[in-house]
């Protein structure tokens, strides 16, 4: 896929990479071990902002099930070549795709981000979305559930991710977390910030699942953030979801 115009670039917003990844046959122990190796993997590294490896959710959303065979990354960087870097010449990334039978790498500007990740927010500063912009648009939730509110939290879940799934415009989602059923997240691709607005605003139960986060506190932690796709590269269930609409003239 081509790069995002110039017009649509920001020299002082970081660039940030979602990686998708789907083990061999037999590598589920690898991809697990790797969970806890993977912090070491990502520090240290130049132009590194933020990294971190997490678990997925079976299906689609957030799962209380986990996928062994299934895992991601999401990293920002301080520029576009940093991150083209790490994805082409790291030794972590390698070791990735030698063990894959499908990869899919995510490149993105930040355009809006709320809140919090390990402290932190890592896609500030943010890149100025244009009004002319017609592309598709990434979003990502992650969340710290507290404890006390864990079951009220996902006993709300299968309501939303099934509101979730019949949403116009959506084009391919994956539950994330650093930790099963405590730190939870999802990343969604939309056709476009027009079909995000309309579920974000529109679906009943996602509604109410907002005002309940805020009545209830059920967070410790949140963060909520949309980004310009720059570049895809591989496959997401044995197609690339963007293909057809990344068209961001």
């Amino acid at each position: 896929m081509p790069h995002v115009e110039e017009k649509y670039q920001s020299p002082a917003t970081p660039v940030a990479v979602f990686m998708l990844f789907r083990l061999q046959e037999g590598r589920k122990w690898w991809g697990f071990r790797q969970m806890g190796l993977s912090r070491q993997y990502l520090s240290g590294l130049q132009g590194l902002k933020f990294g971190a490896m997490m678990g997925t959710g079976a299906g689609a959303g957030f799962s209380i099930k986990p996928d062994f065979g299934r895992y991601a990354v999401f990293s920002s960087w301080q520029t576009e070549k940093a991150a083209e870097n790490f994805i082409q010449t790291s030794p972590f990334v390698r070791s990735i795709r030698q063990r894959c039978q499908e990869v899919y790498t995510l490149k993105m500007l930040p355009v809006s981000a709320k809140g919090y990740w390990q402290g932190s927010n890592p896609f500030l500063p943010l890149h100025s979305l244009t009004t002319d912009y017609k592309g598709p648009l990434v979003a990502l939730t992650r969340a710290s559930i507290r404890f006390s509110r864990l079951y009220d939290f996902w006993r709300h879940v299968p309501g939303v991710s099934a509101e979730t799934q019949q949403a116009e415009g959506l084009l391919a989602q994956v539950g994330i977390g650093e930790w099963p059923v405590i730190q939870q997240g999802t990343v969604s691709l939309w056709q476009s910030q027009e079909k995000l607005k309309a579920f974000a605003y529109g679906m009943r139960r996602h509604q109410e699942v907002i005002h309940k986060t805020r009545s209830r506190n059920w967070y410790s932690e949140e963060l909520f953030a949309r980004f310009i796709p720059l570049q895809a590269t591989g496959s997401w269930n044995g197609n690339d979801p963007l293909a057809a609409y990344l068209s961001l003239s």
